[in-house]
C-alpha cells in the first residue's frame, strides 16, 4: 500500500469510531479526519466517479464541400447516433431530420439518410436544394447547424443539338429528303412550299438530296431533274441551313442549267420560198434571244405572270408588251413567234 492509501484507511477508521462516540466528541473526530485528508492532498470529491455527459447531435462539417443534387455526401459531427434527448437511436430511426437550404428561405429535407457511426452520417442531396447551411432538426426546431455553407453545384446544361435545317423556298414539295444517304422525310410527310424542317445530324459535312415536285397519294412526282443535291457544313451544337431556292423559268427551260443553252433549232420555209434556220436560246436567268440564219433578230428577258404553288402550268411573257404564254408539264416546249419550240 502507498502512503495515500494508508492515510485513507486511517481516516476511514477514524470516521467509523467517530460515529460511535458522543455527539461533541464525534464532531471533533470528523474535523480531525477532514484535516488529515487535506494534509494528504485528497479531496472527497476526487474519490467519486466522473459523471458521463449525454450529448446531443451536432454537425461539424461535411465531405465533399460541394456536390450536385442526387449526389451522396458525408456529414461529420458528434453524437449523430442520438436524439435531442440524448437517447440512442433504435433500429436506425434517427430522432431528427437533415435539411438543406431551399429557395426563398425554405428548408428541404433529405429523404435518404444512412448512419455510419456516431460521427458520420451519409445523406443524399435532395432535389430543390440550394447553397446554404445543413441542419439537424426535430419537432422542436433546429438542433445543430453546420458552421459553413454547403455548395450545391448546378448541373451542366445538356449540349445543344447539331441541326441541319432544310428550308423549302420553292413552289413545289420536297417529297423525299435524304441526309448522307439516309432517308429522313418522304411523301407521307413532305416539306411543303414555304416550309422548313430541322433534322438532328452529326457535326461535319452533310450531303443532302431531295426530290422536288408533287406528292400525290404518298407518291412523289418530280420536276426535272429527279433530285436536287447539296452539301452543308454543320458545326457541333449549331445549325446548318440548306435552302432550296424558288424555281425559275430559266431552271425549267435549261433543266437547271446556268449558262446559255440552245432551246430549239429548226428549218422553216420563208416567204421567199427558201429554207431558213430559226434558233431560240435561253439561259438560267430567263434571258432569251432569237436567231434567224445566224443573225439575232430579237432578245429579252421572260417574266412570270403567275406561278401558284405546285403549279403544272406557268404563265409568263417574253417581253413587257408581249402576249401571255403558258409553259406546262412536261416543261419541254412553248410557242414563240407563233412557232413551237422544244428543248433539245
Amino acid at each position: 500500500m502507498n502512503a495515500n492509501t494508508l492515510r485513507l484507511l486511517s481516516v476511514s477508521m477514524a470516521l467509523s469510531l467517530a460515529a460511535c462516540a458522543p455527539v461533541d466528541d464525534a464532531a471533533d473526530e470528523i474535523a480531525q479526519a477532514h484535516d488529515a485528508l487535506l494534509t494528504a492532498g485528497v479531496s472527497l470529491g476526487a474519490t467519486l466517479p466522473t459523471p458521463i455527459a449525454i450529448g446531443t447531435p451536432q454537425i461539424t462539417g461535411f465531405t465533399p464541400a460541394s456536390a450536385r443534387i442526387g449526389d451522396r455526401i458525408v456529414l461529420q459531427g458528434a453524437s449523430l447516433d442520438r436524439a435531442r434527448s440524448g437517447r440512442y437511436v433504435l433500429a436506425g430511426n434517427l430522432g431528427y431530420a437533415v435539411t438543406f437550404a431551399g429557395t426563398n428561405g425554405t428548408r428541404v429535407s433529405a429523404a435518404t439518410l444512412s448512419l455510419r457511426s456516431s460521427t458520420q452520417l451519409e445523406v443524399v442531396v435532395p432535389a430543390q436544394a440550394v447553397t446554404g447551411t445543413v441542419q439537424l432538426i426535430d419537432n422542436l426546431g433546429a438542433i445543430s447547424s453546420s458552421p459553413s455553407s454547403f455548395t450545391v453545384v448546378q448541373p451542366m446544361p445538356p449540349p445543344a443539338p447539331t441541326v441541319l435545317r432544310v428550308v423549302n423556298r420553292s413552289q413545289y414539295d420536297l417529297g423525299s429528303v435524304a441526309l448522307n444517304g439516309v432517308s429522313v422525310a418522304t411523301c407521307a410527310s413532305p416539306i411543303a412550299p414555304g416550309a422548313s424542317r430541322d433534322f438532328t445530324v452529326m457535326p461535319g459535312l452533310v450531303t443532302a438530296a431531295a426530290v422536288l415536285g408533287w406528292c400525290a397519294n404518298g407518291q412523289a412526282q418530280s420536276l426535272p431533274p429527279q433530285a436536287l443535291a447539296g452539301q452543308v457544313s454543320v458545326p457541333a451544337g449549331g445549325i446548318g441551313t440548306l435552302t432550296v431556292d424558288p424555281v425559275t423559268l430559266g431552271d425549267l427551260a435549261t433543266n437547271w442549267g446556268q449558262s446559255g443553252g440552245q432551246f430549239s433549232t429548226g428549218l422553216y420555209v420563208g416567204a421567199d420560198g427558201g429554207f431558213h434556220e430559226n434558233s431560240f436560246y435561253i439561259d438560267g436567268a430567263s434571258r432569251w434571244r432569237a436567231v434567224l440564219d445566224g443573225a439575232q433578230w430579237a432578245s429579252g428577258t421572260a417574266t412570270v405572270v403567275s406561278w401558284p404553288a405546285r403549279a403544272t402550268c406557268v404563265t409568263f411573257r417574253f417581253a413587257a408588251n408581249a402576249a401571255v404564254t403558258s409553259y406546262c408539264l412536261p416543261f419541254t416546249g412553248f410557242v414563240f413567234d407563233n412557232r413551237p419550240h422544244a428543248r433539245r
